[in-house]
């Protein structure tokens, strides 16, 4: 995988607030992702008309998958506006009434990058009042106080400033890549490009672009600009193509718009969805922190404690939970992306029993075959700890024990909780009866997002609850002999 990741943002549509249609701006997408593609260097993800939410939803699920970035590029061409002294991006669905919702502040977008730990972040922004001033100090303090390593920051405008639209390629996005087609090579640094821009783009297209440069001077777009040649023909000259290389390039954007229409689509919902899921640590130790806070609220309450000592135990695997034929049952019906948990039944015939009629003419007609349904529950997944039983050990002969059970079926997406109580009776001296008194299993569902607090207080609560009201009925019982 390259070692360098590109995000390239197209937003010709803007649905709100009177943003009219930008033409070019799907163009000016489609030409960088080529530019950016030609040098080699770059992992490239192309977002056409997508909302503010969504494009931080395909930065967020890059973050896991680049290791050891050595640079992260950012370009956008659409609506830019001043709000509040900060730059924003406009994207589909903006409302000016919630700018940090439904667009995306430079500021902000700078947040969104710096978890890539980039040796180098370059942002090209192609928008109206794009310009804002993110670096305002010396490079040491800059990097200190946004803890990157370096920046470079390409704007087409001031901050104050509108930036004309194009039909064919915005003029700021031409520009960029004309100036790359001037540069001599083979080596094509970002610094010739600043200058080039400063000098050439400005004056010529009568728009103040705004370079700011928080990096070291000598660091390169593309180590050999042969391999861009066949994309600076296409867009930085256009008078000598023909008609056959436009209706080369309206054929690629209508296959583009096409194909990028659905991979944004399944992109979204899929990262969407992605954002939702657990890993195995986080499972782990949600299911650790609810067993250790349940049994630290029972042990600390004080009139449970004063007659009942309390044991914990827990397993990987379902073997020992007794009557799961409603777990079982629910499971199967569950939603589940995945098959963590293995939770089926199965009809099976019950062997006949022996008699006189077994050897009969047509006795296996005459016989009516029996069946038993046998209900499966096994955990298939690394998740321990899936069985948890707290006992409440009574330290007087006249109590009954008590039973919290719990068991934990994991899913991707969530975690099914069953639980039930139990007051047992003795079997032996030492010894319950571990089919007594159970009540009904109870059924919850648990995000993997948080602490289920009210799912502990209930589960804590309803064990004391029941062994409180068992020992004063045993108490009040014994005073009356």
């Amino acid at each position: 995988m390259a070692k360098s990741l590109a995000f390239v943002v197209g937003i010709a549509k803007a649905q709100k607030d009177g943003f009219g249609p930008l033409t070019a701006c799907e163009k000016d997408a489609v030409a960088m992702r080529e530019l950016l593609q030609a040098t080699g260097r770059f992992h490239v993800e192309i977002a056409i008309d997508v909302s503010a939410a969504s494009l931080k939803t395909i930065i967020r699920t890059q973050y896991d998958k680049h290791e050891a970035v050595e640079e992260v590029l950012f370009y956008f061409s659409g609506h830019g506006e001043s709000l509040r002294s900060a730059s924003y991006m406009v994207f589909d669905g903006y409302n000016v009434a919630s700018p940090d919702l439904t667009g995306i502040a430079l500021s902000d977008l700078i947040d969104l990058l710096r978890p890539f730990s980039a040796d180098r972040t370059v942002l090209i922004v192609d928008a109206c009042f794009s310009g804002q001033h993110l670096i305002k100090s010396s490079n040491p303090t800059f990097a200190v106080q946004h803890q990157l390593k370096s920046l470079w920051f390409f704007a087409s405008s001031g901050d104050k400033e509108e930036t004309p639209a194009g039909a064919e390629l915005s003029p700021f996005t031409n520009g960029f890549i004309e100036i790359i087609a001037q540069i001599p090579g083979p080596e094509i640094y970002y610094m010739d490009i600043a200058s080039g821009l400063r000098t050439v783009y400005g004056t010529e297209a009568n728009i103040s672009p705004t370079v700011n440069i928080a990096s070291d001077v000598r660091q390169m777009f593309c180590p050999d600009k042969a391999s861009l040649q066949t994309v600076l023909d296409r867009y930085a000259s256009p008078e000598s193509a023909g008609d056959d290389t436009e209706q080369e390039h309206d054929q690629q954007l209508e296959e583009l718009a096409l194909v990028e229409s659905e991979s944004v689509s399944d992109l979204l919902i899929l990262s969407e969805y992605e954002a939702k899921l657990t890993n195995e640590t986080q499972a782990q130790e949600l299911l650790q922190t609810i067993q250790s806070n349940i049994v630290t609220r029972v042990e600390t309450t004080n009139t449970v404690a004063e007659f009942y000592t309390f044991k914990l135990e827990s397993k990987d695997h379902y073997d020992s939970v007794h009557d799961h034929e409603a777990i079982v049952s629910a499971l199967k019906n569950a939603k589940r992306p995945d098959r963590f948990v293995e939770a089926r039944s199965v009809r099976r015939e019950k062997k006949p029993k022996r008699s006189i009629w077994e050897f009969a003419p047509f006795a296996n007609v005459l016989e009516a075959k029996e069946y038993e349904i046998e209900y499966i529950l096994v955990n298939h997944s690394s998740i321990k700890r899936v069985h948890f039983r707290l006992l409440a050990i009574p330290k007087f002969g006249a109590l009954r024990r008590g039973v919290l059970e719990i068991v934990f079926a994991p899913s991707l997406e969530r975690c099914f909780v069953y639980s039930r109580f139990a007051l047992q009776w003795r079997s032996d001296f030492e010894e319950f009866d571990n089919s007594s008194g159970l009540s009904d299993w109870s059924r919850h569902v648990v995000g993997w997002d948080g602490l289920p607090s009210d799912l502990i207080d209930e589960m804590a609560s309803g064990l004391c609850h029941r062994i409180s009201d068992h020992v004063r009925a045993v108490s009040d019982e014994l005073s009356r002999r």
